[in-house]
C-alpha cells in the first residue's frame, strides 16, 4: 500500500523545484538506478511533458545492456518517450587522453546539450540527490577549491534542473518502495576505486560514526557557502563595471583586493605571481605583458590594453574532391587551414555568439567561449574572433587559428570541397 506522506513529500519537492513557466519538455537523464527512477516516476505522476534519455557506455558488459533493456522497459510502461544513445566510450578515452570519469561527463553532457536544442526541452534533468552534493563538496574541498566550488552543484542552473537535490536516499528509496518501483543498481558503484565512490563508501560513513547528522550539517555548509558566493560575485560586480579596469579606489574599498585582480585580469591570462606583484606595486607606469596584451598601472588603477593584432582574413580555394585530396585533409587539417565538405557559398563568417559550441572532432563537444579561453585569447578579442558556420544548418565548422569542429569533413563520396586558409 502506497505510503502517501512520503510520495506527498517528494512529489511537492519535484514540483517546487521546477522552474515556471516551463517552456519545453523536460530531457530526463535516466540510468535506471533509484535516483534516476525517482525522477521519472515524479515526473510521470505530476503529468509533466517529458523525454527520458539513457545512455550505455558499454563498461560493464552485459550490466550495461541490462540496464538500459531495463529503462525501456520502463518507460514503455509509464509511456514516456526514451532516446537510447551509445558510446565508444574506450575510444573517446583513447582520442581525448582523459580519464574514464572525465570521458563518461563529457561525452553525456554533449548528448544531453544536442538533444535538448534538437527537443526544444526547457531543461536537462538529472537526478543528483542531496549525498551527492556533499559528496561534490568533499571533493572540492580536496581539490583546494574556494567559495564557488564548495558551494557544490546548484539545482537549477538554467540549463541543468536538479530537482531531487535537497532529498536525502533514505527519502528516495522509499519513495520508490510506496510507489511501487523498480531500479537496478550500477556494480561498479559498489567499489571505491573512483574519488567519488572513496567519499560515498568510505569517507562519509566514518563522518557519520562520530558525528551523525554529518549528512545535515554539510547540507546547511552548502546553504550558507551558496548565499556567501551569491554576495561575493554581486560585490565583484559591483567593484568591476568596466571590463579589463580595476581601480585604485575600487582596492582600496574592498575587503579582499587581490578576487578583484583575480576576476578582471586571470581570464586574460595574467598568472598568480603577476597578480601578487600588481596588489603590491604602486609605481605608475608599471606593466605587465600578458598573452594578448599588457596591464599598466595608471594614476587611477590597473588597465588592460589589447595587443594590435591584425584582422583576420580568408581565402577559399575551391577543389574537386578526390582520395588524394582526402589524405591531404587528413595531415593538414591545421589550425590555419581547414578542408571542408562542400562549395564556399555554403559557408560564412561570423563573430561568436552566446551559447556557441563547437563539436570536437572524435566526440564531445565544448563552449566555444571555453576554447578560445584554453587558447590563450584575451576576452575583448573572443568577441570579435571569426567562426567558420555552415550556412544550412548554423553548426560551427572551424575556428580559424584554434580548433577544428568533426562537421563538413572530406570523405570520398564528397562531391565538392573548398580549402579555407587564414591569411598570414
Amino acid at each position: 500500500m502506497e505510503n502517501q506522506s512520503v510520495i506527498d513529500r517528494t512529489l511537492a519537492a519535484f514540483r517546487s523545484a521546477l522552474p515556471e513557466p516551463l517552456t519545453g519538455p523536460l530531457l530526463l537523464c535516466v540510468s535506471g538506478g533509484a535516483d534516476s527512477m525517482a525522477m521519472l516516476h515524479c515526473a510521470v505522476r505530476l503529468g509533466i511533458p517529458s523525454v527520458a534519455v539513457n545512455c550505455n557506455f558499454h563498461l560493464r558488459g552485459e550490466e550495461s545492456d541490462r540496464d538500459s533493456r531495463f529503462v525501456a522497459a520502463e518507460c514503455e510502461k509509464t509511456d514516456i518517450r526514451l532516446i537510447r544513445v551509445d558510446f565508444d566510450t574506450a575510444a573517446y578515452i583513447r582520442s581525448h587522453r582523459v580519464s574514464l570519469e572525465m570521458a563518461c561527463r563529457e561525452l553525456r553532457y554533449s548528448k544531453f546539450r544536442e538533444l535538448r536544442r534538437e527537443l526544444g526541452a526547457s531543461r536537462i534533468v538529472v537526478a543528483h540527490n542531496a549525498g551527492d552534493n556533499a559528496e561534490t563538496l568533499l571533493l572540492n574541498l580536496m581539490r583546494g577549491a574556494g567559495v564557488k566550488g564548495l558551494a557544490a552543484m546548484s539545482s537549477d542552473d538554467g540549463e541543468i534542473l536538479r530537482p531531487l537535490l535537497g532529498i536525502e536516499r533514505s527519502q528516495i528509496e522509499a519513495f520508490l518502495k510506496a510507489v511501487g518501483a523498480r531500479y537496478v543498481t550500477d556494480s561498479s558503484n559498489l567499489f571505491d576505486e573512483f574519488s567519488r565512490n572513496f567519499i560515498r563508501l568510505r569517507v562519509l560513513p566514518l563522518l557519520e560514526e562520530r558525528w551523525p547528522s554529518a549528512r545535515k550539517s554539510i547540507a546547511a555548509s552548502i546553504a550558507n557557502l551558496r548565499r556567501a558566493d551569491a554576495i561575493c560575485a554581486d560585490a565583484v560586480e559591483s567593484a568591476l563595471p568596466e571590463p579589463g579596469f580595476v581601480s585604485l579606489s575600487a582596492l582600496s574599498s574592498f575587503p579582499s583586493p587581490l578576487t578583484l585582480l583575480h576576476t578582471a585580469f586571470r581570464p586574460l591570462g595574467a598568472t598568480d605571481s603577476q597578480l601578487r606583484e600588481m596588489l603590491a606595486t604602486r609605481r605608475t607606469g608599471a606593466r605587465w605583458r600578458l598573452p594578448q596584451g599588457d596591464v599598466s598601472l595608471t594614476a587611477k588603477g590597473f588597465l588592460f590594453t589589447p595587443s594590435q593584432a591584425p584582422r583576420q582574413e580568408f581565402e577559399a580555394e575551391p577543389r574537386i574532391c578526390s582520395a588524394a585530396l582526402v589524405d591531404e585533409a587528413r595531415a593538414n587539417n591545421t589550425e590555419t587551414r581547414a578542408f571542408v565538405a562542400g562549395t564556399a557559398d555554403a559557408f560564412l563568417f561570423r563573430n561568436p555568439q552566446p551559447g556557441d559550441r563547437i563539436d570536437l572532432l572524435g566526440g564531445g563537444s565544448k563552449p566555444v567561449s571555453r576554447v578560445l579561453k584554453d587558447a590563450g585569447i584575451a576576452a575583448p578579442r573572443r568577441e570579435t574572433w571569426s567562426l567558420l558556420v555552415e550556412k544550412a544548418t548554423g553548426r560551427i565548422v572551424w575556428i580559424p587559428g584554434v580548433r577544428r569542429s568533426r562537421h563538413c569533413l572530406l570523405s570520398p563520396a564528397t562531391p565538392s570541397a573548398t580549402i579555407f586558409r587564414l591569411k598570414s
